[in-house]
């Protein structure tokens, strides 16, 4: 049976010549519609519930319903004698009285009657005593606190570190629950009382119930936004029409704080429904955990504890300790080789290269017409026609001119030779209606492919142009998609249609290499750039130092725009003559392009991503994170593999905040490569420091800030400027 009543239990005081009264609280929500017969029987499902009997029963209501239950109990004489009844043991009477009493937004609580009336001479059960307990009794029922397991903490979005993590949007979980809730809640918060509110602040949506239904007591018709926890409160403002805010959970009161002193928000228009103690805090709290478990406080976190990230009321990835990767032979991508032994040297174009097609710089580009020029492609691309092209073919599109306008007249005289007509050849930019209109066969080709977007342009503008039932087919020379999954959503779409065959479509080789833009590493070392240029630096005695040591670094993001940051020294991240991924027939031959070795690696970790196997497969899960080890710096301890790990990698990938353990083995890696910076082992300093700068290597705060220290003070004891100073001291305090 769905009960329709919150009940619980109110202690209260007694008179001198016994201890304090337990009482049975009931309170009934006026929502539904209630008969004699139903409200008795919740009351009679309260006292069942009751492991003792109590000394009195309480019954809460609106006043509107006080006076219908009140009628109930004057009227039915039979059903209030039998529940009566349900209070006596024997001889004994254990309950000894029904209190009832009418909450009002205007009075609070106020009781109005009791039965049978004892006169003034009872001990009086107080209003205040009777929400206290009840919202306790929320709390503890439903579950809104949460204690980390052992060797566990919770790491909250204000980046407070802690054991408790409070869930208020659990607070209620039935109707009448909610009502509870929201008259305390009223009650507590004039503001939400006032007939003239028209806006209510939020953290959290999760809280949405709560301040609806105390909105809905009185008169207001006011609107509740959210400000998402801290994403956007930076963005809050104080607005000039009447307000409210409610904060749904906090452990320190930061966020009330903020909202009164930083931002100017009055005290008596902020409250928090859930707090850690009521003293010394800014605006109301409703409830208070100290007040009911004030052992709550002295839980202290220690800093060995593996940290669960909370995002918003919700646990993230990070509910238990990252998973670590090591890079391997088991990661390499199928068909890796075969591209290097072919079109790889030739076809890799400079890091951050803009292609004419496009205008957008990517880090990573191909030169099409290498990839046309290869002997196996043109074999492929031959047998393709022969057995795979429709023998209609009269129009042969090229998507670009990188390389593809060549593929299409390669196609086009491969069909002149097995047909005796030339097909008709155009580009994607003089591809017009009346270009098709007659076609009975399409071909479209692009020699290197990204994600497929012109491929997608071209098939919705021949769905357009032409009908469906005219035979058309995809050829592909090297795609580099994102991932293996949006290569085949692009297949899907390209060859589905609303007849019973499929379109064609065909590809010589496909490479996922992740995402391949410049914003995430390139561009974002740049705007930290002029963030360094623009710093205040302190002064003190190595003012001038710093000084140096800034313009340095500066002038090493600046110069690398094209490539990865140099060494210390000013020289090149050191070539690779070889390791795990390249073919021993390349290797032979001159090392690989710094484009190139980047190309593999990404490749190499969007393979690692897309791996079936669970054990070392590089994906995070709705229940684990995954981070790429320490261990894989060691293991490709070549600078420029290094670097190409550092800007390859995901930022996820590269976040050891979690685990203590893995935190400590990044934090001494980074502190050998920041003392050995001279050397062959430390070449990628700079490109490590920028990361710790940008927040793309991120550690434990307190294994940051040692690691941060120490190198800071080795860097200025030397006496002279340097670039990885430069990073390195404002790494942590750059806003």
């Amino acid at each position: 049976m769905t009960r329709k009543s919150f009940s619980f239990t109110a202690n209260g005081p007694g008179d001198r010549a016994s201890p304090a009264l337990e009482w049975l609280c009931v309170y009934f929500d006026e929502r539904p519609k209630w008969t004699a017969h139903q409200f008795f029987d919740e009351l009679t499902l309260a006292l069942k519930s009751m492991q003792v009997l109590p000394d009195g029963v309480l019954v809460m209501a609106d006043d509107s319903l006080l006076d219908q239950l009140l009628g109930f109990w004057a009227k039915d004489s039979a059903a209030r004698k039998t529940f009566m009844g349900r209070g006596e043991r024997g001889e004994s009477l254990f309950v000894k009285c029904c209190r009832f009493g009418g909450w009002s937004l205007a009075k609070g609580l106020v009781y109005r009657q009791r039965v049978p009336d004892a006169g003034a001479a009872q001990p009086e059960l107080k209003p205040k005593i009777v929400v206290a307990d009840g919202l306790k009794q929320l709390v503890e029922a439903n579950n809104v606190v949460q204690l980390a397991p052992a060797g566990h903490t919770f790491r909250h979005p204000s980046g407070t570190v802690g054991k408790i993590f409070i869930q208020a949007r659990e607070l209620a979980s039935g109707e009448a629950e909610l009502g509870f809730a929201a008259r305390a809640l009223a009650q507590l918060l004039p503001a939400l009382r006032d007939a003239e509110l028209e806006v209510v602040f939020v953290d959290s949506m999760g809280i949405y119930p709560i301040v609806r239904a105390a909105l809905a007591l009185g008169s207001a018709q006011a609107r509740i936004e959210s400000f998402r926890s801290y994403t956007d409160f930076s963005k809050l403002s104080r607005p000039v029409e009447p307000y409210a805010v409610v904060i749904s959970a906090s452990t320190t009161g930061g966020m009330a704080r903020r909202c009164v002193e930083e931002m100017g928000f009055e005290s008596d228009r902020v409250a928090t429904i859930v707090d850690l103690r009521r003293k010394s805090r800014e605006g109301q709290v409703l409830i208070a955990l100290a007040d009911h478990a004030p052992g709550l406080l002295a839980i202290d976190a220690e800093r060995s504890d593996t940290q669960i990230e909370l995002v918003g009321e919700h646990f993230s990835s990070k509910s238990k300790p990252p998973r670590v990767v090591t890079l391997g032979i088991l990661h390499e991508p199928k068909l890796l080789k075969r591209f290097l032994l072919t079109v790889g040297r030739e076809a890799a174009l400079p890091l951050n290269h803009t292609p004419a097609v496009s205008g957008k710089v990517r880090p990573l580009s191909l030169n099409g017409r290498a990839v046309v020029e290869d002997d196996e492609f043109v074999a492929w691309v031959r047998e393709e026609v022969r057995w795979h092209l429709p023998l209609t073919v009269g129009h042969v599109i090229a998507a670009d001119d990188n390389g593809s306008c060549e593929l299409a007249a390669l196609v086009a005289d491969e069909i002149l030779l097995i047909t005796g007509r030339r097909p008709q050849v155009m580009s994607h930019g003089a591809f017009t209606i009346d270009a098709v209109r007659e076609a009975k066969g399409v071909v479209v080709v692009q020699a290197v492919v990204g994600d497929g977007g012109l491929l997608r342009e071209v098939s919705r503008d021949l769905r357009e142009y032409i009908h469906t039932h005219c035979p058309r087919h995809f050829l592909c020379g090297v795609s580099c998609p994102t991932s293996g999954e949006s290569w085949q959503r692009l297949e899907q779409f390209l060859v589905r249609n609303p007849t019973e065959r499929s379109y064609g479509f065909s590809s010589w080789l496909s490479l996922p290499i992740g995402t391949n833009v410049s914003t995430d590493t390139w561009d974002l070392f740049g705007e930290v750039a002029a963030k360094l240029q623009n710093a205040t630096i302190p002064d003190d005695a190595f003012k001038g130092l710093v000084k140096k040591s800034i313009k340095m670094a500066v002038d090493s993001i600046r110069a690398s725009v094209g490539s990865f940051l140099p060494k210390p020294n000013g020289d090149a991240l050191d070539d690779t003559p070889g390791f795990v991924f390249l073919p021993e027939e390349f290797s032979k031959t001159a090392s690989p392009t710094d484009s190139l070795t980047f190309l593999i690696i990404s490749a190499v970790l969007q393979a690692a991503r897309e791996l079936k196997n669970p054990a070392i497969q590089l994906k995070s899960t709705g229940y684990e994170s995954v981070v790429l080890a320490p261990e894989n710096f060691q293991r490709f301890n070549d600078n420029i593999l290094q670097a190409c790990v550092l800007r390859a990698a995901l930022p996820s990938e590269l976040d050891y905040s979690a685990s203590p353990d893995v935190s400590l083995l990044m934090k001494e890696l980074l502190a050998k490569i920041f003392e050995r910076q001279e050397y062959t082992y430390g070449g990628a300093a700079l490109e490590f420091a920028a990361a710790l700068l940008t927040g793309r290597v991120k550690l434990q705060s307190h294994h940051a800030d040692d690691l941060l220290e120490r190198a800071r003070k080795a860097l200025l004891d030397r006496g002279e400027p340097s670039p990885v100073l430069g990073l390195l001291y404002f790494a942590g305090r750059l806003e």
